[in-house]
Parts: C-alpha cells; sequence; structure tokens
C-alpha cells in the first residue's frame, strides 16, 4: 500500500491523535487501491477481503497507491501474506511522488521492505536515477 505524498506540499495541520486517515478492508474494488504503474505491467483484484498485486514486468515490481491526505506523523499498520519464503519481499511505500501521475523528474519514496527469506526488516529510500533502493538501515 502507498498513499502518496509528494514533498512539495505544504505541511498539513495537525490531526488529533487516533484520528483514521485511511483503512482498506478489501471489500470493494472501486473503493480500493490502485496498481501503480497500469494494467499493461500489473493488475489489483480484490475479493474475499484480500487485496492482491500480480506483475507482468520483467523485474516483478509491484505497488499500489491509495489516494490520501498529506500527514507529517503517521502509524501504519498492514498485514503481509506471503505464499512462502521463497517470496523476495513486500513493503509499504510511504512519503513519495504519485507514481500514477509522476514527472520524469525529481521522483522519490520511502519503503519499509520486509523479506522472508532472510527474515529481515529494511528502511530505504528510491529516487529518480537510482535503480535500486538505498538502504537507510534497519
Amino acid at each position: 500500500m502507498t498513499a502518496p505524498v509528494a514533498l512539495a506540499q505544504a505541511d498539513p495541520e495537525p490531526r488529533p491523535d487516533g484520528d483514521l486517515l485511511l483503512a482498506d478492508d478489501f471489500d470493494d474494488a472501486a473503493a480500493s487501491a490502485l496498481a501503480s504503474y497500469g494494467d499493461e505491467w500489473m493488475t489489483w483484484e480484490v475479493a474475499g477481503g484480500v487485496g492482491t498485486l500480480s506483475s507482468s514486468s520483467a523485474d516483478n515490481e509491484l505497488a499500489a497507491q491509495y489516494p490520501a491526505p498529506a500527514a507529517t506523523d503517521v502509524l501504519i499498520e498492514v498485514d503481509l501474506r506471503f505464499a512462502s519464503d521463497q517470496v523476495e519481499g513486500a513493503g509499504v511505500t510511504f512519503r513519495g511522488s504519485d507514481l500514477l501521475q509522476r514527472e520524469d523528474t525529481d521522483w522519490h519514496y520511502y519503503h519499509v521492505g520486509v523479506r522472508p527469506a532472510t527474515k529481515a526488516i529494511e528502511l530505504g529510500r528510491l529516487t529518480e536515477g537510482l535503480t535500486e533502493v538505498e538502504d537507510l538501515g534497519a
């Protein structure tokens, strides 16, 4: 899941603690996320309370994003399900550019990644011009 937030936006007004910005119980595809790179690269399906991304791209990169208001401090809770520990990984991108409407310059996002095979959690950043996520530590 990705809540696209452009760094160029003005700082949002603080919200009361516990104010819910976004929730998805995956029962309505029309109210759920969008695949970030379009139908020619990936599909997003919602069924039975589960959102599933499938990729046809060579690098199998998958990203879905939600329209959400800008936020300064957030608590993100997400359940990830892996078919096996052979899956390369998954995670949450945040404080990023809108990947659907991105310009060819100056796009970015931060990423918390989960790697089942190595049982690792990573924090990284990807910016225009890089092909790999920059490791910011765990």
